[in-house]
C-alpha cells in the first residue's frame, strides 16, 4: 500500500448517493478514495449545483464513466451500429421510392 502524502479523490465516488459504500475507500492513498465527505471536491459540487439550478428543466441526468478507454470503444460501436441501420433504412426507403415510380 502506498504511504506518505497522497492527493486526489475519485470524483465518481464523491457524490452523496451511497457515499462511502461498497467499492470506495476511506484511505487517501487508494485510487477509489471517496474523499472526506460527499461533494467535498469542486467538480462534484459543480455538477450538483448545475443540476439544482436547472432542476425545473432537467428531466434526467446520466453519468457514464469508466476506468479505461472502454466507453470510447463502446460509443464507437454504437455509432457504427446506428450508422449501419441508417444506411439500411435509407437504402430500403430509396428502393421503395424507385419501385413506386
Amino acid at each position: 500500500m502506498p504511504t506518505g502524502t497522497c492527493y486526489g479523490v475519485d470524483i465518481n465516488r464523491n457524490f452523496d448517493t451511497n457515499f462511502g459504500g461498497a467499492g470506495s475507500s476511506d484511505i487517501p492513498c487508494i485510487d477509489t478514495y471517496h474523499g472526506p465527505n460527499s461533494f467535498s471536491e469542486a467538480e462534484s459540487s459543480a455538477v450538483r449545483d448545475v443540476l439544482i439550478a436547472n432542476r425545473p428543466r432537467v428531466k434526467a441526468a446520466i453519468s457514464i464513466h469508466t476506468y479505461s478507454q472502454l466507453v470510447r470503444e463502446y460509443v464507437k460501436k454504437i455509432y457504427y451500429s446506428i450508422k449501419t441501420v441508417f444506411i439500411l433504412f435509407h437504402f430500403v426507403w430509396y428502393s421503395t421510392i424507385l419501385q413506386s415510380t
